[in-house]
């Protein structure tokens, strides 16, 4: 929680800038609810406050980025021979940057991470810090303290030893604590193992030693350090043992500013492709926020807010598949339904449809006495269960047959995010045998096996596992047959096990 003091200060900014934000679109979330995965990250480098052309100077305002991006990355900081700390070529307390820093802290307040990243491309930072860490530290200590930002980003552009790049996150870490962010800015060549650009060492063993204290990488993807034209770039950094929601992948907003510019549509699909394959990707950043093309017609800010779209686009899903554990049962049996290929963390609808329950009264009662709607009718589709996804995704669901049931074809479905999966089975006409117990007993016919088969048996005695069926959204379905309502008032009093599995078209 930022100190109340800092509130006090940013107040009159901070109401007048969330009053604004109101109008914008809502960004990712940084933080996503316990079990929900995060949204990527949208980054922006804000380094050119002052921006000169025709009409002469004039102030490069951050607050329309408010909704388009999580983080700021403010910058250059640099430490100077003389002691000194400047933002660019100024010092932080000068006046010209009064607005910039009112307008940041307002931002803040409305839910973007500002970060001051500290070196880039002018020398001298890092060589002071090697050379004398106590003089050159404080200074940047006290600087983000002072200005009360929420992490710091390291772009080491000249030598600067691992030992010493260990010894500043951990120092950092050791003074800002677990919530302040600490962040590097590697090329991406260095961080798939093929130079040793930024600083001269292995990012690999950087990882190793102190990964757990570094938030992400700010990885360059441009200025002939690798691109994203294609995918191939981040694969690389992935088989240098990196996971993807390490790597934020940056890339320049203007062909003008470095090498390595991708085309919009190129980029849009290449973003769709690693979100989609990776979807705990760390996020995109963008170099830099004054000269950003803005798409379809808008401001710069909207290179942001676009980014930000593609990246939140849902990716297509699979539907799941399911089969049923015995193709004949009786009535008065049980029936086992198990499925596999659905999506983490969704709802999906199990139901059953087939003939009325024989000389079954339909009374609108449940077993549990809670009413319900509709009548038994030949055909009418049941609600067994809403099951939540797991992350393995297999799910495994036991219903009763009711000893009313009519004798015929039955059909239970699970409708899903991707659609409607489908399995068959017959209800007999007596009651079926039990057979002798099995010692050694394996999968009966049309179990699913773990490795996603449907075990064989006897042709009459085993169902083929439905394919799925698309459809253009989550179906429910209406009037429930009374037998087959206390069958699922049943289910639901013993609590059935759910276990589902997602799946993602690329992950297929």
């Amino acid at each position: 929680m930022r100190p109340i003091r800092a509130l006090l200060r940013r107040a009159p900014a901070a109401l007048a800038l969330v009053a604004s934000a109101a109008l914008l679109p809502a960004g990712p979330a940084t933080a996503a609810p316990p079990g929900e995965p995060r949204a990527p990250r949208v980054i922006a480098y804000y380094q050119t406050i002052y921006e000169t052309d025709a009409d002469g100077r004039r102030y490069v305002d951050p607050t329309p980025l408010t909704g388009a991006v999580t983080d700021v990355n403010l910058g250059a900081i640099h430490l100077n021979d003389d002691g000194s700390l400047h933002v660019n070529d100024v010092t932080a307390d000068h006046p010209e940057l009064a607005p910039m820093w009112a307008d940041l802290a307002a931002m803040q307040d409305a839910g973007v991470a500002v970060h001051a990243f500290v070196g880039g491309a002018a020398p001298g930072t890092y060589r002071n810090l090697a050379e004398d860490f106590d003089r050159f530290y404080p200074l940047l200590r006290d600087f983000l303290v002072e200005h009360d930002l929420d992490g710091v980003d390291l772009d080491i552009e000249e030598p600067f030893p691992l030992a010493d790049t260990i010894h500043l996150v951990e120092t950092l870490r050791g003074d800002f604590g677990p919530d302040f962010a600490i962040t590097l800015t590697p090329v991406a060549a260095d961080l798939a193992g093929r130079t040793s650009f930024s600083g001269g060492f292995s990012y690999a063993e950087l990882e190793a030693a102190v990964g757990h204290e570094i938030d992400w990488y700010n990885t360059q993807f441009y200025c002939g350090w690798g691109d994203l034209r294609t995918t191939a770039a981040f694969e690389a950094i992935l088989a240098n043992g990196f996971t993807a929601d390490r790597v934020v992948a940056g890339t320049v907003t203007n062909p003008g500013n470095c090498g390595g510019w991708v085309e919009p549509e190129v980029l849009d699909a290449v973003l769709t492709e690693l979100v989609t394959a990776h979807p705990t990707l760390g996020g995109v950043f963008g170099w830099e926020y004054f000269n950003s093309l803005g798409r379809d017609g808008g401001g710069r800010e909207t290179w942001f807010s676009h980014v930000r779209d593609v990246l939140r686009a849902p990716a297509a899903v699979e539907p799941g598949t399911i089969a049923v554990e015995h193709g004949t049962v009786a009535p008065g049996g049980a029936q086992t339904v198990l499925g596999r290929g659905f999506v983490p963390g969704e709802e999906v609808a199990l139901t059953v449809a087939g003939p009325a329950a024989g000389g079954m009264e339909a009374d609108g009662t449940a077993a549990d006495g809670a009413a319900v709607d509709g009548a038994a009718v030949d055909g009418a589709a049941a609600d067994l269960a809403t099951a939540t996804a797991d992350p393995d995704g297999a799910f495994r669901v036991a219903y009763p047959i009711p000893r009313e049931a009519a004798a015929g074809a039955y059909t239970v479905s699970a409708t899903g995010a991707g659609g409607v999966a489908r399995a068959a089975y017959t209800v007999s006409a007596a009651p079926v045998p039990s057979p002798d117990p099995d010692p050694s007993p394996g999968p009966g016919p049309g179990v699913l096996t773990p490795g996603g088969e449907v075990a064989g048996g006897a042709p009459g005695d085993s169902p083929a596992a439905a394919g799925p069926e698309r459809t253009g959204q989550l179906a429910r379905t209406g009037g429930a047959a009374g037998a087959w309502l206390s069958a699922a008032a049943a289910l639901a009093a013993t609590g059935a096990t759910l276990l589902l599995r997602s799946r993602r078209r690329a992950d297929a």
